[in-house]
């Protein structure tokens, strides 16, 4: 997990300049290809149980397959190696820098981000809790009758409560 540490460390910053071999930095690579290979050596670790990549960590493995790539061609054994420095499985490599190629085919800025949506789900359900100690006591003996008498269900009013730290 060394090398996504490091990753989290360096800042990219995406725009719109196109990305060509000529106009990466060498920053924005953590190691050099032998480097990769002995650190993949050193280690072991599963590729499978890798979650979500930030869209810098996407941005960071088509800069590193750009660079390693021959006219645009990648080298042979660059893939596996890519999926092991950025402990990813060799498909999403395949992925990212199949995105990369195709806006760069369509001259539009390299975009290989996330195409996952950030928020998923109805909007959530406002419930004013200031508004219990304004209803009378006995319609509120439970939580079921006093989500009727706020009008909303009980689930979300517990939900709610829950969040806010109250009880009923």
């Amino acid at each position: 997990m060394v090398i996504i540490e490091e990753l989290e460390e360096t800042e990219f910053v995406m725009d719109s300049t196109p990305c060509s071999p000529e106009t990466i930095s060498d920053s924005l690579l953590p190691m050099t290809p032998e480097e990769t290979t002995t650190r993949a050596e050193d280690t072991s670790f599963s590729t499978r149980n890798k979650k979500n990549l930030t869209n810098e960590q996407r941005l960071a493995i088509y800069h590193f397959l750009l660079k390693e790539s021959n006219k645009g061609r990648l080298q042979k054994g660059l893939v596996p190696m890519a999926a092991e420095h950025f402990s990813v499985s060799e498909m999403t490599i395949k992925r990212i820098w199949k995105r990369g190629k195709e806006s760069q085919g369509q001259n539009l800025p390299v975009d290989v981000a996330s195409r996952k949506p950030t928020r998923v789900g109805g909007k959530a359900i406002e419930v004013d809790l200031s508004k219990i100690p304004e209803i009378p006591l006995q319609p509120r003996p439970s939580i079921r009758t006093l989500a009727k008498a706020l009008n909303v269900s009980a689930t979300t009013l517990h939900r709610r409560m829950k969040q806010a730290g109250r009880s009923w």
